[in-house]
């Protein structure tokens, strides 16, 4: 019964799973196309930025409507826009104003700009992808270091001695 009761609150907030999700999604696409993020960054009172997962080494956008509700995943966005297309005239007429705005105001290079910068904050605080953290350091690059099994060169690797210094075995 909690189940049921919460469902409500639910459409109402643009969540909603398996077919009606796919129903709300598919209207709002029918009417206004796909959303890219420079569209979704340009909806009026909506706020954006990015953040830097680095556990995926990737740039994400995130997303905040007016009324505060956080969206990852573009699909989100349009699936709440899309219930909102079906509460009626009036709220298809507030997204189709939102959407009409933002397809004049997006802005693809300051949205790449934008991405670009955070990820070049991240890596130059040191982040890196774990693969880069667990792999052996070699000077004569990857592929060839893994087909040269024995190769004493992959191993004498200048980024492998400690602070500069020579390592003399006794450590």
């Amino acid at each position: 019964q909690e189940k049921d009761a919460a469902r409500p609150q639910r459409v109402e907030g643009g969540k909603v799973a398996g077919e009606k999700r796919e129903e709300a999604v598919n209207a709002f696409r029918e009417r206004f196309g796909a959303l890219d993020g420079p569209m979704a960054a340009a909806l009026p009172g909506w706020s954006w930025n990015f953040n830097f997962k680095d556990y995926i080494n990737k740039t994400v956008p995130q997303f905040t409507s007016t009324d505060g509700r956080t969206f990852y995943v573009y699909k989100d966005i349009e699936c709440f826009l899309g219930c909102r297309l079906k509460e009626g005239e009036e709220g298809a007429a507030e997204v189709a104003e939102m959407v009409a705005v933002a397809k004049k105001k997006a802005d693809p290079a300051q949205f790449r700009r934008e991405q670009d910068l955070v990820r070049d904050k991240a890596y130059a605080k040191g982040t890196r992808v774990l693969t880069e953290l667990f792999s052996k350091p070699t000077a004569i690059g990857p592929s060839k270091a893994a087909n040269s099994e024995n190769s004493d060169e992959a191993t004498s690797s200048p980024s492998l001695r400690p602070s500069g210094r020579e390592f003399d075995g006794k450590e």
